[in-house]
């Protein structure tokens, strides 16, 4: 593993001495005039008016201009795009990052993969030591049954309730009206 390591690292490090440092101070100079001229842009208003409000008469002793003119400053919006000159593509460079990526993966793996196995062999451990020092079971016998006798029977005397007398109301009686309703047309 360490001879990989030490051949991927020659080549990354011959990979990125191919660009020769002219191009990287070139590209350098080139970002620094674009955030210049950004910085030079952002400073200065797009709009910048001034408009007389019509039939405004300044009060007395107050400045026609501050009274009765209107002015707007409208500034560029700032955006989120780079407008950065990007590096030459170098494929020594992509073969030695995808490289490194790959290493990394497995390194990662089983460097993940010994940790588990150290977790399992601890917990695995403690509970062997846990089981090692257990005391033995202790056989709880059961108490003698205690027998309650059933208590005696209660007679209750039934109580009779005698019934009201019935009320008479004197019938109503309702003659039902006859209506007459046309059928809709």
């Amino acid at each position: 593993m360490k001879t990989l390591f030490v051949i991927f690292a020659a080549l990354f490090v011959s990979g990125c001495s191919t660009l020769g440092g002219g191009m990287k101070a070139q590209i350098l100079g080139a970002n620094i005039d674009i955030a210049k001229q950004r910085a030079q842009a952002a400073a200065k208003p797009v709009l910048n008016a001034s408009i007389p409000v019509p039939g405004c008469k300044a009060p007395e002793g107050a400045d026609y201009k501050e009274a009765c003119v209107m002015t707007i400053i409208v500034h560029a919006p700032q955006g989120a795009s780079s407008g950065q000159v990007a590096m030459p593509d170098d494929p020594w460079a992509r073969a030695a990052d995808r490289a490194v990526g790959v290493l990394g993966t497995a390194a990662g793996l089983y460097l993940g993969g010994q940790a588990a196995v150290g977790l399992v062999d601890a917990a695995a451990g403690g509970i062997a030591k846990a089981l090692q020092t257990m005391p033995d079971p202790v056989v709880v016998q059961p108490a003698t049954p205690v027998i309650v006798p059933a208590a005696d029977p209660v007679i209750v005397q039934p109580v009779v309730v005698p019934a009201p007398d019935p009320v008479i109301v004197d019938p109503v009686v309702v003659q039902p009206e006859i209506v007459y309703v046309p059928a809709a047309p």
